[in-house]
């Protein structure tokens, strides 16, 4: 039984950490588009930023 509670929260891990790089990868592409649209990406990017830290730090915690 732990066993399996070992490597569920293995896999939530790696979901963890492939989200908050997708997240990070978008947030940079975005970046170059603040300009044409700046006031809506400008708040679109801080939640997601505000979001990032909570999966950045759900990560660490269950790490």
């Amino acid at each position: 039984m732990s066993y399996n509670t070992h490597a569920y929260k293995g896999l939530l891990n790696f979901y963890l950490l492939i989200g908050f790089i997708i997240i990070n990868i978008c947030c940079l592409s975005l970046k170059k588009l603040e300009e044409m649209d700046g006031f809506i990406i400008d708040k679109w990017m801080k939640s997601v930023l505000y979001y990032n830290r909570i999966i950045f730090n759900l990560f660490l915690f269950w790490l």
